[in-house]
């Protein structure tokens, strides 16, 4: 099954959004990378949005 041309620019604004990489950077990655630097981004937005209790 292929993935959503939708889905991997989703992934890709996320990953840009936190670590500020250029878009010729991310459209190198093979879809393994961009899914592992997508799951990272999202740790590290909820580590920096998240208040501790």
């Amino acid at each position: 099954m292929g993935q959503r041309p939708d889905l991997i620019e989703e992934w890709i604004a996320d990953i840009a959004a936190i670590f500020h990489w250029p878009l010729p950077h991310l459209e190198a990655m093979d879809l393994t990378e961009l899914a592992m630097w997508r799951e990272l981004a999202v740790k590290r937005w909820n580590r920096m949005n998240t208040t501790e209790k």
